[in-house]
């Protein structure tokens, strides 16, 4: 017989382990813990395993020699969970509380940015399908925060032809800004706000000198952002139109 899982004492309740000083008896009450009588094959005064029933005798005193015997007090992985010291018991249920956590957070957002802070904010962009030359034109900028909490500030950077000095201009947004600059090129706008703790809708205006296509790049990141998010619109501007300039306008946003 090789016993290899741990017995508890059906008399006392003790976890013996087989290589106790004691085994097969009980370490605390001397308990027989090795005996046909607590044996799974021993059903009705007989054993039902062919092994078992050669040995068997009914002073049942044959187990400790069977090589089927099977206790039903057996108790699988005592040892090493009963060893594991508290420290290690506490280490591991932080480690399953931060696994738990994190698998959470990657589901709740695959891109990871609850997890890395980047941040919460999302964009939309509308722009004219068509634009008149020379005249003013509107370009509308929605900004959600998805966390619904006060984030840190934040950041319109502005490129594309519909920027650049020589062919077009672009007055004050609305709302203000808390600061709005230009690089020396006069190609790029960067307009700063505060932070926002739901949405806000920003109105660009341009006065377009160029006829053609023209693209706007819109770039949304705040100070604790490394990445941020693109967005590309685009319009044609025309020499003429036949209705007002803004009277359609078509979400043409092209993220990445």
């Amino acid at each position: 017989m090789r016993q290899v899982f741990s017995i508890k004492c059906p008399q006392c309740g003790l976890v013996n382990e087989p290589d106790d000083v004691n085994f097969p008896q009980c370490g605390g009450c001397g308990e027989e813990l090795v005996a046909c009588a607590a044996c799974r094959h021993y059903v009705d005064l007989a054993c039902d395993d062919a092994r078992g029933a050669a040995l068997f005798s009914p002073d049942r005193n044959s187990a400790p020699r069977c090589p089927a015997f099977h206790s039903r007090y057996e108790v699988r992985g005592s040892r090493w969970l009963r060893a594991l010291p508290a420290p290690a018991w506490v280490a591991a249920t932080l480690l399953i509380v931060l696994l738990g956590t994190t698998a959470l957070i990657w589901i709740l957002s695959p891109d990871g940015q609850l997890w890395s802070g980047r941040e919460q904010l999302k964009m939309e962009v509308a722009m004219p399908a068509q634009m008149q030359l020379g005249v003013p034109a509107t370009v509308e900028v929605t900004v959600r925060n998805a966390a619904g909490q006060m984030g840190s500030r934040w950041y319109l950077e502005l490129t594309g032809s519909l920027c650049s000095n020589t062919l077009a201009e672009m007055s004050m947004p609305m709302p203000e800004p808390a600061s709005i600059t230009r690089d020396r090129e006069g190609k790029t706008f960067q307009l700063e706000y505060p932070p926002v703790k739901d949405w806000k809708k920003i109105r660009l205006f341009f006065r377009p000198k160029r006829a053609g296509e023209q693209t706007l790049v819109i770039k949304l990141y705040t100070s604790g952002l490394d990445r941020g998010s693109t967005a590309t619109a685009r319009t044609i501007v025309v020499d003429r139109t036949t209705g007002p300039v803004n009277a359609q306008k078509e979400d043409q946003t092209h993220e990445r």
